[in-house]
């Protein structure tokens, strides 16, 4: 399912075949651009940094439980049915618990 979504949006993304059909071989960016292509753009923090998020699942939010049944139904439907989102299970989850960011859903009135 990623795969595929991932495969529909190829053509509008950095990657060395779009840099090799853009970019003349005389642009000394080129090679720079085709690296990040292929193995993305390195994020560069200091080293005390400590990303916000990683590793503390958040409580969920008295609002959600109120309503959790409509929402994860949304969730299923309009989300992971298209290939739009990826569900994974708690286990696996709490294996890889330093490796993934935890955003809690949130919803705001459109302005304006």
């Amino acid at each position: 399912m990623a795969e595929t979504a991932r495969r529909l949006r190829n053509k509008f993304r950095l990657s060395a075949d779009r840099v090799d059909s853009a970019v003349l071989s005389q642009n000394p960016d080129r090679d720079q651009l085709r690296a990040f292509g292929d193995k993305g753009v390195p994020l560069l923090v200091t080293k005390e940094f400590k990303a916000n998020g990683i590793g503390q699942r958040p409580s969920l939010r008295r609002r959600y439980r109120l309503v959790e049944g409509a929402v994860d139904k949304m969730i299923f439907e309009g989300l992971w049915k298209q290939g739009l989102v990826l569900i994974l299970p708690p286990p696996l989850v709490a294996r890889a618990r330093q490796q993934i960011y935890f955003s809690p859903l949130s919803w705001a009135p459109k302005q304006g």
